[in-house]
């Protein structure tokens, strides 16, 4: 959604704030763990699973950024 009426973009902010960032990782978190197979279900692993994943999205996200003229410049 682009607009630019603040009305909308505090009732967006409202509706996906911090609290629901948080529960969206943390089921993204879990899904990972779930899908790691069971001999390396640990702490280590999982970070570096979801590490990976995260840093995959950023890269993405730039360069569609850059493609699509959308969103800022996220520092590397």
């Amino acid at each position: 959604m682009q607009t630019n009426d603040p009305e909308k973009l505090r009732a967006l902010a409202r509706e996906w704030g911090p609290g629901a960032t948080d529960a969206q990782l943390r089921q993204a978190l879990m899904t990972c763990w779930l899908q790691l197979p069971s001999d390396k279900r640990t702490a280590a692993a999982l970070e570096n699973e979801f590490r990976r994943l995260v840093d995959r999205l950023f890269a993405d996200f730039r360069e569609d950024s850059a493609a699509f003229g959308i969103g800022g410049d996220i520092p590397k």
